[in-house]
């Protein structure tokens, strides 16, 4: 990867990053809230006015440590947003960000993220072989020459996981959803655990995503 390259996977991993400690903290605030036995819609804890109408029903101590916690989480979500605005700029002079968008489920923070991680599509040989470097394919253990499949090696960048399990989430609000999340439906009717059906679409999805980088195609949807 060029210099440039690195610069923006660092970005993208401290969105990452980011993402991750604003869910800490919302699941924090959750929790102080309802500890007052204050259980509104805390889904609007962003508005000033829900924000006012709560400290009128704390008592000082308890909306001291409550409003900490959402200047914390203020000041997470406006770094979040300065560097996802730089992201958007980068990505945006690359064709195959905008081609990853048309596929259901990816949106402009997974497409970036799939950027990011896998500057150089080409280098893998086979989706098989792209799959694998994600980490989303069973570990096989061998015992008494019998082989036995395990969990995902989570060998890859764990950034480009969580971007390919999204994906299949958030596809199944689509119309249309893509063969990727239809397979995790499918294995969710069948019975099997979440997790393991969503690896299998996402796992499926990480091949439909490298053929199209690294045959530099669109995505065309299919009743498959």
């Amino acid at each position: 990867a060029t210099r440039d390259d690195r610069d923006f996977r660092g970005l993208t991993r401290e969105v990452g990053c980011l993402r991750q400690e604003k869910r800490v903290l919302l699941n924090k605030i959750h929790a102080a809230v309802d500890a007052h036995g204050c259980y509104g819609d805390k889904k609007k804890f962003r508005c000033h006015e829900w924000r006012a109408a709560l400290e009128s029903e704390l008592t000082p101590d308890a909306w001291l440590a409550v409003s900490m916690l959402m200047l914390r989480w203020d000041f997470v979500r406006a770094q979040s947003e300065l560097l996802e605005q730089r992201i958007a700029e980068i990505a945006s002079t690359r064709k195959e960000y905008a081609a990853l968008q048309e596929l259901p489920g990816i949106g402009p923070a997974i497409a970036a993220t799939i950027l990011a991680e896998v500057p150089r599509p080409k280098e893998f040989k086979s989706a098989r072989e792209f799959a694998a470097y994600t980490g989303l394919v069973p570990r096989n253990r061998s015992s008494a020459g019998k082989t036995k499949r395990g969990g995902i090696t989570k060998a890859g960048p764990s950034d480009l996981r969580w971007a390919f399990g999204m994906a299949v989430m958030v596809g199944g609000f689509s119309k249309a959803p893509s063969p990727a999340t239809r397979l995790f439906k499918r294995k969710r009717a069948k019975g099997k655990p979440y997790k393991v059906a969503l690896c299998a679409g996402a796992n499926k999805l990480a091949r439909m995503v490298w053929a199209m980088l690294a045959r530099e195609t669109t995505y065309q949807p299919s009743a498959s």
